[in-house]
C-alpha cells in the first residue's frame, strides 16, 4: 500500500513539474509575440490622414478623387500611400488595404 501511494505522489509531482515546465514555456512565447506585436505597432502606426486617404481608396476612389475629396494634389496623395504601403509592408495598394482592414485601421 506504501509503495501505491509513493508512486501515485511520484506521478503528481512529475505532473505538476511538467505543468509548470509547460507554463514557462507558454509565458516565455508570449511574453515575445506580444513584444514582437509593440514593435510591428510603433513601426507601423498611421496617421490619420493616412487612413483617411487608405479608407477612400478602399472605397474605390481613384487618386484624384482622393486629392479631390481631402483638398491635397495628387502627388501628395501618392506620397501618402507609398508610406502607408511601407508601414504595413506591404507589396502593393490593394495588399495595404487588405492589411489595413484585417487590423480594422479602415471600414
Amino acid at each position: 500500500m506504501d509503495r501505491d501511494l509513493e508512486w501515485a505522489r511520484g506521478r503528481h509531482d512529475a505532473w505538476q513539474q511538467a505543468i509548470r515546465e509547460r507554463d514557462e514555456v507558454a509565458l516565455g512565447a508570449l511574453g515575445r509575440v506580444l513584444q514582437g506585436m509593440a514593435a510591428h505597432t510603433e513601426q507601423e502606426r498611421l496617421t490619420a490622414r493616412e487612413v483617411e486617404v487608405l479608407q477612400l481608396c478602399a472605397n474605390g476612389k481613384r487618386t484624384e478623387a482622393v486629392g479631390e475629396a481631402l483638398g491635397i494634389s495628387r502627388e501628395t496623395v501618392k506620397s501618402h500611400l507609398r508610406h502607408v504601403t511601407a508601414k504595413l509592408r506591404a507589396k502593393s495598394q490593394t495588399e495595404a488595404v487588405a492589411i489595413a482592414w484585417r487590423r480594422c485601421l479602415i471600414d
